[in-house]
């Protein structure tokens, strides 16, 4: 393969949003301006929360594939099903990673401090 370089800017231009905010994947057959966007080797999903906005967890399609969030921008919440513990990303750049086939729910923004709050006067914290 002979190197390629491409730039643009995600879900604007010739780079639609085709794919439910997948970027690159195996899945990614078409608006991959580059043709670099379709690999095998991993996957990247560029997805933006609206404040409120609430997804229950889905089912692991690959029980193999481990997963990053980082955040870029705002306040987000994960709550993980198999333990009562919530992880709270309030800066950018704060990430959380976590093994596969564990099932999470990502709450952007609203609430967020309340929550933190709630949390931290149950135990006695604040």
């Amino acid at each position: 393969m002979s190197n390629l370089v491409g730039t643009g800017v995600i879900f604007e231009g010739e780079h639609k949003n085709l794919h439910k905010d997948w970027v690159i994947g195996s899945f990614i057959k078409h608006g991959d301006p580059h043709g670099l966007f379709n690999t095998d080797k991993f996957e990247f999903k560029y997805q933006y929360g609206k404040k409120g906005q609430y997804r229950a967890p889905k089912q692991v399609m690959n029980v193999n594939t481990t997963t990053l969030a980082i955040l870029m921008h705002g306040k987000v919440r994960i709550k993980f099903e198999s333990f009562d513990k919530d992880y709270y990303m309030v800066n950018e750049g704060e990430y959380v990673v976590w093994t596969p086939d564990e099932p999470e729910t990502i709450i952007p923004d609203k609430g967020l401090l309340e929550a933190l709050q709630r949390d931290y006067k149950k135990r006695n914290i604040i």
